[in-house]
């Protein structure tokens, strides 16, 4: 994967906090797109057969 694009119903879900308001704003798009993102990461491990164990 080279680009990731985030639907505009998920990038609108922080419009409430205000754009001026740049660090608490940031913080809370960070927030959640770890967690869309670990979603993903968890999603693709399991369609790709899971993790190896190690010896």
């Amino acid at each position: 994967m080279k680009r990731l694009k985030f639907a505009d119903q998920i990038r609108e879900q922080n419009d409430d906090i205000l754009k001026e308001n740049f660090a608490q704003r940031f913080d809370a798009d960070f927030v959640l797109m770890t967690g869309i993102l670990s979603k993903l990461t968890e999603n693709l491990l399991h369609d790709f057969g899971g993790e190896k164990e190690r010896l």
